[in-house]
């Protein structure tokens, strides 16, 4: 049996994946490190670079050889819908409202300020 270590970029230590043969291909390696870390394949992709040379491996065909260090970071799926994208519209919704709102409060104090009547001081005193 052989070995590959593998860190992500945020860890201080590295973890093993162990195979048959001189080799594995970077789809097999990326495949082995999604299962060990419980990671989706719809939800990212692996980058694959070389510990020692800072190449990246980009052939999902191409060999890393037994033995080696490599370093993985999470990245999008390139050309599908990041699982974020969802999440970053309801923010510009409720971005949007809040904005909507700050400017209605606004115009409602400004209308409260330019009246001179006792009401008007009352309730403004009310909502400070």
């Amino acid at each position: 049996m052989t070995h590959v270590h593998y860190k992500f970029s945020s860890k201080l230590s590295y973890d093993t994946v162990v195979f048959d043969g001189p080799h594995i291909t970077l789809t097999d390696l990326k495949r082995q490190i999604m299962g060990r870390e419980k990671l989706r394949a719809g939800d990212c992709d692996l980058q694959i670079t070389n510990a020692q040379t800072k190449q990246e491996y980009t052939d999902n065909e191409g060999l890393i050889p037994k033995g080696s260090s490599v370093i993985v970071r999470r990245i999008p799926i390139s050309g599908g819908k990041s699982s974020s994208s969802g999440k970053n519209q309801n923010i510009h919704q409720v971005v949007h409202h809040c904005y909507f709102m700050l400017n209605s409060c606004s115009a409602v104090l400004s209308m409260i300020l330019c009246t001179n009547s006792n009401t008007s001081q009352k309730l403004l005193l009310a909502a400070v």
